[in-house]
């Protein structure tokens, strides 16, 4: 997500916007666990959550938040 918004700061073309936003949508709709909280880890190519886990050795709910915090700080300089 803040890859592709990078990319797109870094050249104004905007399938990297789309793919940002994309990919945003997909957390929301794959990933977030609207009940509980937090993300889920992954999911199959069929979007069944890959197990319960929301935290391990490479992911903290500190990545998650970051990468939201950076997604509003880059959108907000957009022009």
């Amino acid at each position: 997500m803040v890859g592709f918004l990078n990319a797109y700061q870094l050249t104004g073309e905007k399938p990297f916007l789309d793919k940002s936003w994309a990919s945003w949508t997909f957390i929301k709709k794959h990933l977030l666990d609207t009940k509980n909280g937090e993300w889920f880890m992954g999911s199959t190519a069929e979007h069944t959550v890959v197990g319960n886990d929301k935290i391990s050795m490479w992911k903290a709910p500190y990545h998650n938040s970051r990468a939201c915090l950076e997604t509003l700080e880059r959108l907000d300089h957009l022009h």
